[in-house]
C-alpha cells in the first residue's frame, strides 16, 4: 500500500508541476502580448500626436494668410476711396 500511495503522490506531483509550468507559460504569454499591445498603442498615439500637431500648424498658417489677405483687400478699398477723394 505504501508503494502505491508513494507512486500516486509522485504522479500527482508531476501533474501539479505540469499545471504550474503551463500556468506560468500562459501568464508569461499574456504579459508579452500585453506589452506588445501597449507598445503599439504608444506608437499609434505618437503618430496621432504628430498628425494633430501638423494639422494645427497648417490651419494656423492658413488662417493667418486669410486674415492678411482680408486686411490687404480692406486697405486697397480704403486707398481707392482715398484716391477718389471720398
Amino acid at each position: 500500500m505504501k508503494g502505491i500511495n508513494l507512486q500516486h503522490s509522485f504522479n500527482n506531483i508531476k501533474i501539479r508541476r505540469k499545471l504550474i509550468v503551463l500556468s506560468v507559460a500562459i501568464i508569461c504569454f499574456v504579459i508579452v502580448v500585453a506589452i506588445v499591445a501597449l507598445y503599439n498603442e504608444y506608437l499609434d498615439n505618437q503618430n496621432n500626436f504628430q498628425l494633430i500637431e501638423q494639422t494645427v500648424r497648417t490651419n494656423y498658417d492658413t488662417n493667418i494668410k486669410n486674415q492678411v489677405e482680408n486686411v490687404i483687400t480692406l486697405l486697397d478699398g480704403i486707398y481707392a476711396k482715398y484716391n477718389q477723394g471720398k
